[in-house]
C-alpha cells in the first residue's frame, strides 16, 4: 500500500499515487470515470475531491483500492483538517434504471451545454426545463443517462421517467410517490397522485429528473410547478418544443468519435484506448463503416455488437452490410440494451404513425428517400408537383398543406429544416430504411420522378447566368446520375439532365465527372435515337473536347470525325453546328504539327462562323486559332489579318483587358515584329 509521510498532500498526492500505480494517465482515468481530464488534474493539484460515496466508490473501483485504501480516500474527501464533514452525500434517491454505458464516447460538449445551461438558469432563478433533440438513433438518451451518472454528485435526487406515454409516465410518478413515501402513494386519484407528486417538487431543491423520450410536450405542463429548484431535461425527436423547453439539438457523431465508437463496442480497441493506439487497417476499415453508417450512434452500435458476436473482422462486416443492408439494420445485438430496438425498429414505428396520421407527409418523405439528403430545394416539391401522384401532387401545390406536412416528418425529427436556405435534411440511413421497406415497382416509380422533376429545374441553358441555379441543383443532378445508371432509365429528360450535369461539371475542370456524365448521355441517345441523330454528335463533340483538352489525342480524333460526320449527314455542309467539331479538329491537328490537314478545315469554320455570326466571341476563336496556325505556317501576312479581325470582336465583346483579348494583342504584336524584320531583310536585299 502506498505510504504518505504528510497528512498535507493526502488530497492530491494520494489521487496521484494510486493513477501511477495503474499505469493510467490522466485521460484514461478520466475516460474511466467518464469526466474531463482537467477534473483528474485539479483533484491531483489539490484542488478538492469527489464529495459523494457513490463517486468515491466509483474512482477506488477503477483504481482497484483495497478496503484500507478506500477508507483513506473517504477520509481525505471528507474529513481532510480544514473542512468539517458536512459534505452532500450520495444522492438519496437514484431510480436511473440503466447502468453507465461503458462505450459512452465523446459528445463532450453537448453534456458541458445542458450542465451550463441547467446550472445557469437554476443561479439566475428559472426553472425552464431543456431538451436534447433529434432523430431516433442519434443518442438523446445515452446522452442524458451519461448526464446523471456524470453530475449524480450534484443532487440529492435523481429521477428517470419514461415519457413516452400517458400510461408509462404515470406509472413513473406512481413509483416516486412510493420512493418518498408520500401520503398518496395508494391513491386511485391520479390527479390527486400528480399534485402531491408536483408539490414535492416544489418544495424541494437539488434534484434532477430525467424524461425520457417525450413526445406530448404539453403533458409537462401537468407535471412541473411553475417556479421549481430543480433541474428537468427531456430527450424527445420533436423540433418545435414551443415556449415551455428550450432546446439542444443532438447531431450525429463526427468521424474521431464514431470510429473511435464503434471499435470500442466491436471490442477491437479497450475501453480506455485513444485512436491512435489503434492499427491503420483498423482505423481505414472503421471510418469507412462509420460513413455507410452516416455517423448514426444506434447504427454503430449495432454494427459494433455484431463484430463482437459473430466475431468477423470490420472488413468483412462492411461487405456485409454493402449486401445484406436491410437484414443488419433489423437486427439487434444478443447482449441486453437500454436501447433494444434496432434503427429499422426505431423508424419504422414513426413510419406508421405518419402514414396513418398524414398521408401527404410519408409520401414527402418517400421523395426525399430518392434525392441527395443533406441539400433539398424545396421548390422541388412545387415545382415538380405534376410528376408526385396523386397523393402528394394536390398538397404540393398548396404551400400551407406543405408546410404541415414537413411540421409532421419534424415531430419525428425525420427532416431538418433551413427557413433561410429554404433546404430539407435527411439521414442517408432514414432514406435507406424507408427503401428498404418499399415494393420495387415504387422504388422505380419515385426514382423515375426524382429524375424527371430535377431535369425540369435544372436549367436548360447551361451558361454563366445560370451557374448559381445549376450549383444548387447539383447535388440532385448528380444523384440522379446514379438513379439513371441504377435502374437504366433510358427517357429523353434523363440524357438531357445528364448532358446539362456534364456541362456545368466540366466548366469546373471536373473531367473525369463529366466525361462519365457525357457517356451515359450517350448511350442513352444512341438508344432511343438511333447512333446518327444530331443529339449523339453534341455528346460525342463534347466527348472530343475533353479528349482534346486532356491530351489525349488518339481517342479525341474519332469524336470529332464522328461528330463533324453526323452534323454535315443530318443538317448539311454549312450549318453552324458543324463549326465547332471543325474548329476542334482543326486545332488537333494543328497541335499534332498537321498543318496541311488543320488549313482547310478553319477555311471552312470561319467561312461557316462568318455567315452566321457577327461579332461573336466563337468567331474570334476561329480566327484567333487559324492565325496561330499560319504563324507555324510562316504566313505572316494573313496571320496579322486574322488576328486584327479577332482583336476587333474581342475587344468590342470581351473588354480590352480580358485575358483572352491581351493573348490576341500580344501575338498580333509579335507577328508584327516578325513582318518589319522580314521587310527589312528584304529592304537590305535589294
Amino acid at each position: 500500500m502506498v505510504q504518505f509521510e504528510q497528512q498535507e498532500i493526502i488530497s492530491g498526492e494520494f489521487v496521484r499515487q494510486f493513477r501511477v500505480r495503474e499505469h493510467f494517465s490522466q485521460q484514461t482515468l478520466a475516460m474511466r470515470l467518464g469526466i474531463h481530464r482537467n477534473t483528474i488534474a485539479r483533484w491531483e493539484q489539490g484542488d478538492y475531491l469527489p464529495k459523494t460515496r457513490v463517486a468515491l466508490h466509483e474512482l477506488a473501483q477503477v483504481l482497484r483500492l483495497n478496503d484500507q485504501e478506500s477508507n483513506q480516500l473517504l477520509e481525505a474527501a471528507f474529513f481532510s483538517k480544514d473542512e468539517p464533514p458536512d459534505h452532500p452525500v450520495a444522492a438519496a434517491v437514484w431510480t436511473v434504471p440503466y447502468p453507465r454505458n461503458v462505450f459512452f464516447t465523446g459528445r463532450d460538449e453537448i453534456l458541458h451545454k445542458v450542465h451550463t445551461r441547467l446550472s445557469r438558469d437554476h443561479t439566475m432563478a428559472l426553472t425552464q426545463p431543456w431538451a436534447v433533440s433529434g432523430l431516433g438513433g442519434i443518442g438523446k438518451t445515452q446522452i442524458a443517462l451519461e448526464y446523471a451518472y456524470r453530475y449524480r454528485h450534484e443532487y440529492r435526487f435523481v429521477f428517470w421517467l419514461s415519457a413516452a406515454t400517458q400510461e408509462t409516465l404515470l406509472s413513473s410518478l406512481v413509483m416516486i410517490a412510493e420512493l418518498l413515501q408520500l401520503p398518496e402513494q395508494d391513491s386511485h386519484d391520479h390527479t390527486r397522485l400528480m399534485r402531491a407528486v408536483k408539490a414535492w417538487f416544489a418544495s424541494q431543491q437539488q434534484w434532477l429528473m430525467i424524461l425520457d423520450n417525450v413526445e406530448d410536450i404539453a403533458m409537462l405542463q401537468s407535471l412541473l410547478p411553475a417556479e421549481h429548484a430543480g433541474h428537468v431535461l427531456l430527450t424527445t425527436r420533436a423540433q418545435a418544443l414551443g415556449s415551455l423547453v428550450q432546446r439542444i439539438e443532438v447531431e450525429t457523431m463526427g468521424m474521431a468519435e464514431a470510429t473511435l465508437f464503434l471499435l470500442h463496442r466491436a471490442g477491437i480497441l479497450a475501453p480506455e484506448a485513444s485512436l491512435d493506439q489503434a492499427m491503420q487497417a483498423h482505423l481505414n476499415a472503421a471510418e469507412a463503416i462509420a460513413i455507410e453508417m452516416d455517423f448514426l450512434p444506434l447504427a454503430l452500435d449495432q454494427a459494433g455488437a455484431y463484430i463482437e458476436e459473430v466475431g468477423c473482422s470490420l472488413s468483412t462486416y462492411l461487405n456485409r452490410y454493402q449486401t445484406h443492408r436491410k437484414e443488419l439494420l433489423q437486427r439487434r445485438g444478443l447482449a441486453p440494451s437500454n436501447h433494444p430496438e434496432s434503427v429499422t425498429t426505431t423508424w419504422s414505428l414513426s413510419f406508421q404513425t405518419i402514414e396513418q396520421t398524414n398521408p401527404g407527409a410519408a409520401e414527402l418523405l418517400r421523395f426525399c428517400a430518392f434525392l441527395e439528403p443533406d441539400a433539398i430545394p424545396e421548390e422541388l416539391i412545387n415545382e415538380g408537383s405534376a410528376y408526385l401522384g396523386p397523393i402528394l401532387g394536390p398538397v404540393a401545390t398548396d404551400a400551407f398543406k406543405v408546410d404541415e406536412a414537413i411540421q409532421q416528418l419534424r415531430v419525428f425529427s425525420l427532416v431538418q429544416r433551413d427557413p433561410e436556405a429554404r433546404l430539407l435534411r435527411v439521414h442517408r440511413l432514414v432514406q435507406a430504411v424507408l427503401k428498404d421497406t418499399m415494393k420495387a415497382e415504387d422504388v422505380q416509380q419515385w426514382a423515375e420522378r426524382v429524375v424527371r422533376i430535377t431535369g425540369m429545374v435544372f436549367p436548360s441553358m447551361v451558361e454563366k447566368a445560370t451557374w448559381p441555379q445549376c450549383q444548387r441543383y447539383l447535388p440532385q443532378a448528380q444523384e440522379c446520375a446514379v438513379l439513371i445508371q441504377d435502374y437504366g432509365f433510358t427517357f429523353e429528360e434523363a440524357a438531357s439532365l445528364l448532358f446539362r450535369t456534364a456541362s456545368y461539371v466540366q466548366e469546373y475542370a471536373l473531367y473525369e465527372q463529366a466525361e462519365q456524365l457525357y457517356q451515359q448521355a450517350l448511350r442513352i441517345w444512341e438508344h432511343i435515337l438511333g447512333p446518327d441523330h444530331v443529339q449523339v454528335a453534341s455528346a460525342l463533340q463534347r466527348l472530343a473536347q475533353l479528349a482534346h483538352d486532356r491530351g489525349r489525342y488518339e481517342h479525341a480524333e474519332p469524336l470529332y470525325q464522328r461528330a463533324l460526320a453526323i452534323r454535315e449527314q443530318a443538317l448539311g455542309a454549312d450549318h453552324p453546328y458543324l463549326a465547332h467539331p471543325l474548329n476542334g479538329l482543326a486545332k488537333l491537328y494543328m497541335e499534332q504539327g498537321k498543318y496541311e490537314q488543320a488549313a482547310p478545315l478553319y477555311q471552312h469554320a470561319l467561312a461557316i462562323r462568318e455567315q452566321h455570326l457577327g461579332q461573336h466571341p466563337d468567331k474570334a476563336e476561329t480566327l484567333h486559332d487559324f492565325a496561330i496556325l499560319s504563324v507555324l505556317q510562316e504566313n505572316y501576312p494573313l496571320a496579322e489579318d486574322l488576328y486584327r479581325r479577332a482583336l476587333v470582336i474581342r475587344e468590342h465583346v470581351l473588354g480590352p483587358h480580358h485575358p483572352t483579348t491581351l493573348e490576341t494583342r500580344e501575338r498580333l504584336q509579335t507577328a508584327l515584329g516578325v513582318l518589319d524584320k522580314t521587310h527589312a531583310v528584304m529592304q537590305g536585299n535589294e
